[in-house]
């Protein structure tokens, strides 16, 4: 993971700061992963109840490991070192997005200072667009839905991005880690 993120370019594109990954996770996590994120219990994600969006369980042995893993010094590091500041992980999810989910152009919660994100799913589903606005349609870049790829952002004030489309079937799995400064 450490090498994805220090290989990945760091991309300043419309006041956004954002790296893309393929390939991120080695093949033991991602076998690990693929063996047992379908049989993961889940709940719902904390403010999006209302949302066709799941989490695993955090008090799951899967769970309490990636956040080990990431809180890891080679990967913080690389992170920190990349970006330039300091980070703490606030919390690994594993997200199950079903039919009807959809976000428009939005910022995340400012309490989150870096977002990254891993597409988990072999099958077709909406990627991650990045906006000038929320008032945009038309997107300037995007992340897409492929297995094993995506992407780390800073959370700023112009770093607007949303869901492609909305989920029309099957499940669209990722996993979502927080950091804080």
């Amino acid at each position: 993971m450490s090498q994805s993120i220090e290989k990945a370019k760091l991309i300043e594109n419309n006041s956004i700061i954002y790296q893309k990954y393929q390939n991120f996770l080695d093949d033991t996590l991602v076998n690990r992963i693929e063996s047992e994120i379908d049989s993961l219990k889940r709940s719902k994600l904390e403010n999006q109840t209302t949302l066709p969006r799941e989490r695993a369980d955090y008090n799951q042995r899967l769970l309490k490991e990636l956040k080990i893993i990431f809180s890891h010094s080679s990967v913080k590091q690389a992170l920190e070192k990349k970006y330039n500041r300091q980070l703490k992980v606030q919390s690994v999810d594993l997200w199950f997005d079903s039919a009807g989910y959809f976000l428009k152009p939005h910022l995340d919660n400012q309490l989150i200072a870096l977002s990254l994100q891993i597409y988990l799913g072999r099958d077709k589903q909406p990627g991650t667009p990045l906006y000038q606005s929320d008032k945009d349609i038309e997107y300037f870049d995007i992340f897409p839905y492929e297995f094993n790829c995506g992407y780390s952002m800073l959370n700023t004030s112009t770093s607007y991005h949303g869901l492609e489309y909305e989920v029309t079937g099957g499940t669209r799995k990722s996993l979502y880690v927080r950091f804080s400064s």
